[in-house]
């Protein structure tokens, strides 16, 4: 009975190992004591504890977790004799009551059994205690389930590997799986979007359609242009699925060009006139263009011997003598709509490619969502090349609203907010970035009128940064509602949206911004390495399916295959995005970083999301990026970028007082090497955050802050 009860112990800590590295999917790090209650001078009572590190395989048995378990208990027990420990512990004891021990002991999670079987009760004890301030009850309630749901499983096939032993109850299973994604919605057509557009000339002809600068276009105007240019590019043979490349400076021009290349059942390829030659090259060998629509000043960027164009500008005359009635294409909802191009791993950037049913259903959920309408005025701000501009353009065009163009390559803040106000602009959509630095422009200055009419603000393509929110909930724009907005373009441009509660109290309890929830028809899956879902809490990585999913990378199958998996949940495809989120106990999904924006530091584990989160709450921080970088040494830092008023203050002062604060919450090795003050961080065309244009520090006046783990429990806590 006794070796039975010792194997039992065992048993129990290899589930705890095996359940701890379910949840971060990396090294199991607990400290151990078996029954080892030490009772010092004054009777004060301690445990000591061995740390044990498991490096655990996607092949580990648990009978091989088991045994390794036990020979690593084995072996720390002829030589550490330490009462320091990890933060994540167990302790078997035969103890009557070790409540009040327990409570002392200074875990995170603290697993207490008791294996002498109690023939009475035919039962044995587990106490679980744990932080409060970390945890709240509902979530060791879930631990405890899972612990629960584990152990059985491990008892029926202990020859499983560890990765895939059941982990969740059936009722969080189907949470995750299906409550979650209730999301059907029927459409109210299944037109292309370009069809939908014409539906709105019929309806409302003398409707302002497009303004840039002084120059305007009525629905009408807009659409007898469009079906002239679509009439002439059917005449020069083009037929649906051919790729037509689209090369114009900010103009109404465009929206010509983007509904003629609809029209005609092309496939539509923005290409940016501010983009370096050699990828407009590279997009424009690729894709194998069959006509470039372009204008004569840009002729000599996009020549190509063999490329057919046609110069809007300076070809208008004959092309204006085209019909300009709609014309008929035979267009099916799964041909092509739109390809773009996105930074690839490679070097080399990927082609996405859309079809007309997932733009067409895309478009309806955006003008659902956002309670378009006739009487709106909305800013088209995104660089064409990016997918969102086609979320400003099409809804608005689709509802009958009106479309404000700019050219935000030269468009200052002053400029852009003088616009919203004289053009009396109800939706905007901005990257985070200028979000930030339009709300501290309205925060600096006095204005004689307000920004009344502007009802909805929409920000997306980079993670939204709690201090804009607080920022926001400070300004004049509080009452208007703010939504985050995330979705990769292999998603149909925005799949998740998030609406910022206007209750201040919601911001207080927040640590980040949440990216919500899907939207109608599409489907969302939170999975480990093992394409298994995790519970709530946990991070993984995001899939998303159902509607709207790309057809795939042109040119790319592999890629394709890879990144675009059979769904194991249901029908269809799931696309991996490579973003490491969780789910909220309210259902709600968190953004973490990028699963590949988890870097090691001289072997340390860094998630530099994690870094930039705790500078930011620093009250001197407006914002905070931060990125590795490399000395003369080739060895890799963390460098912090940070936007902060020094006022009179000396950078190494400011740096000095930045470091201090974080030496209170976090590792020495997490605690960046140089920090860097800047006003503004540099923007992309498409107005993100350019990381290729941030300085480079100077290392050779800067001192390490690394700083050895110098006992077992520091390295053991360093690499949680």
């Amino acid at each position: 009975m006794k070796a039975w009860e010792d194997s039992l112990q065992f048993i129990v800590l290899a589930t705890w190992c095996c359940l701890i590295y379910r949840y971060h999917q990396e090294k199991t790090l607990i400290s151990v004591d078996f029954d080892s209650l030490k009772t010092l001078e004054g009777n004060q009572s301690y445990f000591e504890f061995s740390p044990i590190t498991l490096p655990i395989l996607k092949s580990t048995t648990f009978e091989e977790l088991l045994s390794n378990i036990q020979q690593k208990v084995k072996e720390n027990k002829v030589f550490t004799k330490s009462n320091q420990q990890s933060n994540v512990g167990f302790i078997n004891s035969h103890l009557v009551n070790i409540d009040a021990l327990g409570n002392k002991l200074n875990f995170d999670l603290l697993l207490c059994t008791n294996c002498k079987k109690d023939y009475k009760k035919d039962s044995y004890q587990f106490q679980l205690f744990y932080d409060d301030n970390l945890f709240e009850h509902k979530t060791i309630n879930r631990i405890i389930s899972h612990f629960k749901v584990l152990l059985a499983s491990i008892i029926d096939n202990p020859q499983q590997c560890i990765d895939k032993l059941p982990l969740l109850t059936k009722s969080e299973k189907y949470k995750l799986l299906h409550e979650l994604n209730q999301t059907e919605r029927k459409h109210l057509t299944d037109k292309c979007i370009h069809q939908l557009i014409e539906e709105q000339v019929e309806k409302n002809p003398e409707q302002i359609a497009v303004i840039f600068e002084d120059e305007q276009l009525t629905y009408r105007e807009l659409n007898q242009k469009a079906n002239q240019l679509a009439n002439y590019l059917q005449k020069s043979g083009i037929i649906p699925g051919d790729f037509i490349g689209l090369f114009l400076e900010p103009s109404l021009t465009r929206i010509i060009g983007l509904l003629a290349i609809l029209k005609v059942g092309g496939i539509y390829l923005p290409l940016d006139p501010n983009y370096p030659l050699a990828r407009l090259r590279f997009m424009i060998e690729d894709s194998q263009i069959s006509i470039l629509l372009t204008q004569e000043s840009l002729h000599y960027k996009s020549y190509i011997k063999s490329l057919r164009t046609i110069n809007l500008d300076t070809d208008w005359n004959e092309i204006a003598q085209e019909y300009s009635n709609n014309i008929v294409a035979n267009i099916a909802e799964n041909n092509l709509a739109y390809i773009i191009y996105t930074s690839g791993s490679t070097g080399l950037p990927k082609g996405v490619l859309i079809d007309h049913k997932s733009l067409s259903h895309h478009c309806q959920n955006i003008i659902d969502n956002n309670h378009l309408n006739i009487k709106d005025r909305i800013l088209q701000f995104a660089s064409f090349s990016f997918d969102f501009s086609l979320e400003q353009i099409l809804p608005t065009l689709g509802v009958g609203g009106s479309l404000i163009l700019v050219n935000a390559k030269n468009l200052t803040i002053f400029n852009l907010n003088k616009i919203i106000i004289d053009l009396g602009l109800t939706i905007v959509n901005f990257p985070p970035s200028y979000l930030t630095q339009w709300l501290e422009f309205i925060d600096k200055n006095e204005f004689k009128h307000s920004l009344n009419q502007l009802r909805l603000v929409i920000s997306g393509g980079e993670a939204l940064p709690l201090n804009t929110v607080k920022k926001w909930n400070l300004s004049p724009l509080k009452n208007i509602s703010l939504i985050n907005a995330y979705g990769p373009t292999e998603a149909t441009i925005t799949a998740i949206t998030f609406p910022l509660p206007k209750n201040t109290n919601f911001i207080k309890s927040c640590k980040t911004i949440p990216i919500g929830r899907p939207l109608p028809n599409r489907t969302t899956y939170i999975l480990d390495a093992q394409q298994n879902p995790v519970p709530i809490g946990v991070s993984g990585e995001l899939y998303i399916g159902g509607e709207g999913l790309a057809c795939g990378y042109l040119n790319q199958l592999e890629l394709s295959k890879e990144k675009f998996i059979d769904n194991p949940f249901g029908t269809g495809k799931l696309y991996k995005t490579g973003d490491l989120v969780r789910y909220l106990t309210d259902g709600n999904i968190e953004f973490l970083g990028r699963i590949d924006n988890q870097v090691k530091i001289r072997g340390f584990r860094v998630e530099l999301g994690e870094v930039e989160t705790i500078l930011s709450q620093h009250f001197q921080v407006r914002e905070a990026k931060v990125m590795i970088r490399e000395d003369k040494h080739n060895n890799q830092r963390l460098v912090a970028y940070i936007i902060n008023d020094l006022g009179k203050i000396s950078p190494s002062d400011r740096s000095h007082e930045i470091r201090e604060y974080l030496k209170k919450r976090l590792p020495n090795y997490m605690i960046p090497s140089a920090f860097i003050f800047l006003e503004t961080f540099p923007l992309t065309p498409n107005g993100k955050i350019d990381y290729a244009a941030f300085p480079e520090p100077d290392f050779s006046t800067l001192q390490s802050n690394y700083v050895s783990p110098k006992t077992p429990t520091e390295e053991i806590i360093t690499n949680i």
